[in-house]
């Protein structure tokens, strides 16, 4: 999978799912993103949205992410 990333590059959707350290991953986004845009890394904070699969982003899209023990209310 890395090897592919290294020739193909990042793809534009991650399988969270796929990694055994998510934290790392999600740390290394919050990572980039400081690098990018100057900003200190201890500031930078995550938001999470649902998204349609038609929608184009900004920022980093996951599929693959599970709730244990809640329900998801698709209100909105």
């Amino acid at each position: 999978m890395f090897e592919r990333w290294i020739s193909e590059g990042i793809p534009e959707v991650i399988w969270i799912s796929g990694f055994y350290f998510t934290h790392c991953f999600i740390a290394g986004v919050k990572q980039n993103f400081a690098r990018t845009n100057k900003y200190p890394y201890d500031r930078v904070d995550l938001m999470f949205e649902v998204l349609k699969i038609t929608q184009s982003v900004q920022g980093t899209v996951i599929t693959g992410l599970f709730l244990e023990g809640a329900s998801w209310d698709n209100i909105g």
